[in-house]
């Protein structure tokens, strides 16, 4: 591999396990520290939670951005999108919940996105295995978690779960990209 794209393996790996801690984090939140009034920005539980989800959003999307090193042709720009919609339903929700009602449909846009696209790159991952087979059905896991079970049901922990799952398979399947040299 490429200098560029070994350090990609390794950024990849950092910001799924940050974004499966996140989730977890948002999960265990929601349901221990909660005012019922969910995300009304009146209190500390709003704010801790809103912050939880966007930056579990956030580093999901710095670990799709960066495969974008790692993939070729359309399957680049999958992951692209995949990761700009995870920015956009991160900040969208916080922004709805805190500001204004009509962000709404920057989430709603921002999560359809960031699933189909990460459903799209793992199913990409799946057939080409440049990541190995395992890993694209983590992935596959992780953008459909939330989908399948939802909020209520345990889609949050799902969805951390198999985020951490994939950064322990993308360390075990390529050790050597996945540690920075000092």
């Amino acid at each position: 591999m490429k200098i560029g794209q070994s350090s990609a393996i390794a950024r990849i790996s950092g910001a799924a396990i940050v974004s499966g801690t996140a989730w977890l984090t948002w999960e265990v939140s929601r349901r221990l520290w909660d005012d019922g009034a969910s995300s009304d920005c009146t209190t500390s539980a709003d704010y801790f939670n809103d912050t939880a989800f966007a930056l579990a959003n956030l580093a999901a999307a710095v670990a799709l951005a960066s495969s974008f090193l790692l993939v070729r042709g359309a399957l680049r720009w999958v992951a692209l999108a995949a990761a700009i919609g995870a920015v956009a339903s991160g900040i969208g929700n916080s922004v709805e919940h805190c500001v204004a009602e009509s962000f709404f449909l920057l989430y709603v846009a921002g999560a359809l996105t960031y699933t189909l696209a990460t459903c799209a790159l793992a199913a990409g991952l799946l057939i080409t295995g440049r990541l190995g087979r395992y890993p694209g059905l983590l992935l596959l896991a992780a953008a459909l978690g939330l989908l399948a079970f939802d909020s209520e049901r345990g889609g949050a922990a799902v969805t951390g779960i198999a985020w951490l799952g994939f950064a322990a398979l993308l360390v075990y399947l390529h050790p050597d990209d996945a540690i920075l040299e000092a």
